[in-house]
């Protein structure tokens, strides 16, 4: 059996622990300030004020199909499918906040420039990204 440890004989000098203490709270103080500021920073629900919303619902991450039919290297990074839009909608855009299926929104402002608004799996937070208009692709 192996000894064990007397944790009563280690004693850390008074200046030290003070200085343990402080860092400790300092972390604490930074880490509940970071997750609040967490909460709306990355958040862009207050930028669909006076947009004209054309599509609500789900998306679905186009991949490439791997029939050799495209070229996938010139792909789109990130291809999204309105799944209940008519006729179909197919996208790419700058959100990066969906991977294979996600909800969300298509709108448009006065300019007529149109935007998409993710909703994140985590967090719940809406990003928004850009809209560009793609033919879908058949996949076979």
């Amino acid at each position: 059996m192996h000894p064990r440890f007397d944790h009563s004989q280690v004693s850390i000098p008074p200046d030290e622990a003070q200085v343990c203490k402080l860092g400790h709270a300092l972390l604490l103080g930074l880490l509940a300030v970071t997750v609040q500021a967490h909460a709306g920073l990355f958040d862009d629900l207050a930028q669909l004020k006076g947009k004209t919303v054309l599509y609500a619902g789900d998306f679905e991450q186009v991949m490439c199909p791997i029939s050799g039919k495209y070229d996938c290297l010139t792909w789109p990074m990130n291809m999204l499918k309105a799944t209940s839009a008519m006729p179909e909608v197919c996208f790419a855009t700058s959100a990066m906040a969906c991977s294979l299926s996600c909800r969300g929104l298509i709108v448009t402002d006065a300019s007529r420039r149109l935007e998409v608004f993710i909703i994140e799996g985590i967090g719940g937070n809406m990003k928004r990204g850009t809209f560009d208009a793609y033919k879908c692709p058949s996949l076979y």
